[in-house]
């Protein structure tokens, strides 16, 4: 509802009779070609269609509103310098990611390689692609990876796909000396040589990694 038909429907007369007709209304009335009356049966669709052209809006409904925002950024502000003092010196389970660099770039670099090869594969790279992730996959991870790379390598003699994955972000949620959650996303391509016919699709993984024996495995994974 616009402010001009709030006036039109609910305004309440002065005591001594009837409300003055105001400038508004007068303006309304006349149409480009002087005629009176010839506007009123299309205002309420201009003013529908165009709702910052109602003249009566008060200038303190948009200055309440941004003094509003301000004041949740300044609150959203605030939340944040604390949450990242207390992961800095929350004690033994303190969050590195924010205090070391040094580790989170290790098992970033580690996952990162880890997910684009485990997850590109070829007809003629098959045996490779299985021994990758042999290499990198623990418990769940590597249980539910299995599973599903059995359905592609039997689909592969039909479909001769070829799947190549790319990391393009990762952030690291949480970092412990020996286990480390990250958040990946990827981009993928997939060609399948039966049809000639080429798609890509976008996917998003939570992964857990634990550090064993110098080195970050992934012992789980999910999509979201």
């Amino acid at each position: 509802m616009t402010a001009g038909s709030d006036v039109a429907e609910g305004a309440v007369g002065e005591p001594g009779g009837e409300r003055p007709p105001s400038p508004e209304a007068h303006e309304s009335d006349v149409d480009r070609s002087g005629q009176v009356g010839a506007g009123n049966a299309s205002l309420p669709a201009e003013r529908s269609r165009w709702p910052w052209r109602s003249y009566r809006v008060s200038w303190r409904r948009p200055v309440a509103l941004l003094l509003a925002v301000a004041l949740v950024l300044v609150g959203l502000g605030t939340w944040f310098t604390l949450e990242a003092h207390s992961l800095r010196t929350g004690g033994p389970a303190a969050n590195r990611a924010l205090a070391d660099p040094t580790a989170t770039a290790e098992v970033t670099a580690q996952v990162t390689r880890a997910v684009q090869q485990i997850f590109s594969y070829s007809p003629e790279r098959m045996g490779t692609t299985e021994r990758d992730a042999a290499a990198v996959l623990r418990g769940p991870a590597r249980e539910s990876y299995d599973r599903l790379f059995g359905q592609v390598r039997r689909r592969a003699p039909e479909q001769r796909l070829t799947l190549t994955t790319r990391v393009v972000a990762s952030a690291v949620r949480e970092l412990t000396p020996k286990r480390a959650t990250l958040l990946v996303f990827c981009d993928q391509e997939a060609v399948r040589g039966d049809t000639g016919t080429t798609s890509t699709a976008a996917a998003q993984l939570t992964i857990t990694a634990e550090h064993h024996d110098n080195r970050w495995l992934i012992v789980d994974l999910a999509p979201r």
